[in-house]
């Protein structure tokens, strides 16, 4: 499991050693990361890949897994195309094929001919380095979830906005009223059954990455 955030950008957010030592940082850090990927429905990790797809008789094939960092090689029913025969839109995670050089089969019109699993593409997938919506999602969940560990605080009702910033607080007294309360979990189904981290903010810097991993051409 890769981090998304570090333990020195938790520090920065104000959170002190003595109110979390650097093992219960570096905890909270993997958990955020594993909210996070549990979530989006995805990692933010660059990994080498090979994924079979249907050919579907367009000039375009599509991937649910992108952005797509490379493509080391494209087939099509065994025969590997010449990059120059294809172009690349990385963000949208498709492969069209080059309009300038439509006829790159022998006999096909420039299409990628239908079949189950007929066209394989071997490359890299993901992220070059952890976009900064996923860091700061990531070091947002890591602070609340430091917040959620065993520990009461004292504050006079005049202070009590300060808590805000404490780490670490499940109960809070006020002028001799004990009051409960506890951060949300890694994540929780709302209504209608709809995922979230529990925190909006995180929720709608994550939102935009939501998507599964299995690749389809359409």
């Amino acid at each position: 499991m890769s981090a998304y955030c570090t333990l020195q950008e938790i520090r920065d957010r104000g959170v002190t050693v003595e109110a979390a030592p650097d093992e219960a940082v570096e905890k909270a850090i993997a958990r955020a990361a594993r909210a996070v990927d549990v979530f989006a429905g995805r990692d933010f990790l660059k990994r080498e890949a090979t994924y079979p797809v249907d050919g579907n008789g367009t000039e375009s094939i599509f991937l649910d897994d992108r952005p797509v960092v490379e493509v080391l090689d494209l087939s099509v029913d065994g025969l590997v195309l010449a990059p120059e025969t294809y172009v690349l839109y990385p963000d949208a995670g498709y492969i069209r094929l080059n309009g300038a050089r439509r006829s790159i089969f022998a006999g096909l019109p420039g299409v990628f001919p239908k079949g189950a699993r007929n066209v394989e593409v071997h490359g890299f997938f993901g992220f070059e380095a952890v976009p900064p919506e996923v860091n700061e999602a990531a070091t947002l969940l890591a602070i609340e979830i430091l917040r959620t560990g065993p520990a009461e605080a004292d504050v006079a009702a005049g202070s009590s906005a300060s808590t805000r910033n404490a780490i670490g607080i499940s109960r809070v007294r006020i002028d001799e009223i004990s009051v409960d309360f506890q951060y949300p979990n890694d994540l929780k189904a709302g209504s209608g059954r709809t995922v979230t981290t529990g925190l909006p903010k995180v929720d709608a810097l994550l939102n935009r990455f939501r998507q599964w991993l299995h690749p389809i051409a359409v």
